[in-house]
């Protein structure tokens, strides 16, 4: 069983980010579309890989432009993650 290497052409790369969008599983994608399930999975990680590098590339264009202080956003004093996160440390150096 060896590897077949066919090109995938824009118009099913495009019906499988389409559908996967929809809700679709890679199964029913693949069985739409007439691949493998691993050829669907690989053309929507791609996808969600060049999103995450778009969305990197602006946030640090961002983060160039606000003062790094601006940009942090802090919970407020006796908010519930803060104070548990706080007695979750005391608790934990607390002596035996």
């Amino acid at each position: 069983m060896g590897k077949r290497n066919i090109p995938i052409s824009s118009d099913d790369e495009s019906v499988i980010l389409e559908l996967r969008a929809k809700g679709f599983s890679y199964r029913e994608i693949s069985q739409n579309v007439g691949r493998c399930f691993e050829t669907v999975r690989q053309v929507w990680l791609r996808h969600n890989l060049s999103i995450n590098a778009q969305a990197d590339a602006q946030s640090e264009e961002l983060a160039d432009d606000q003062d790094i202080t601006g940009a942090r956003i802090c919970l407020p004093p006796g908010h519930p993650v803060v104070m548990r996160g706080l007695w979750r440390g005391l608790e934990h150096r607390q002596p035996k």
